[in-house]
């Protein structure tokens, strides 16, 4: 199973390649881009976070960190971040929802990666 971890490294060599890809292009579409990615990769350490408060909780006996409180706030923060970012400081629509559309990607890399990898252990055992 692709760890959260393995998602955010492959996420960062993908939106590194994607801006510089766009960058000849359109500097403003790269710059959109590198912003909703990075939105997308702070997103991803927050969310590594509290799976972490998450489990450890379970490992403590159940005794929740006050933190998890702010847990569904965090899809809020960033709606209103997307928001300033587009809305506000005027980035490239396009390219930010490119930048933001990264991790899904990424995850299906990781995942198929993953699924290789499975597939050549398996065959390998029945030789």
């Amino acid at each position: 199973m692709p760890s959260i971890s393995a998602i955010q490294r492959a996420n960062l060599w993908l939106l590194a390649t994607l801006c510089l890809v766009l960058l000849p292009w359109s500097a403003q579409v790269a710059f959109g881009c590198m912003a909703g990615g990075a939105l997308v990769a702070a997103n991803l350490v927050v969310l590594a976070w509290f799976t972490q408060l998450v489990f450890g909780a379970a490992i403590r006996g159940g005794r929740p960190s006050p933190w998890l409180a702010l847990a569904p706030l965090k899809l809020l923060l960033v709606v209103v971040v997307a928001y300033i970012a587009v809305w506000r400081l005027k980035l490239n629509p396009g390219g930010f929802a490119l930048g933001i559309s990264t991790p899904f990607f990424a995850t299906l890399i990781v995942a198929t990666r993953a699924a290789v990898r499975r597939s050549r252990l398996a065959v390998g055992s029945r030789a």
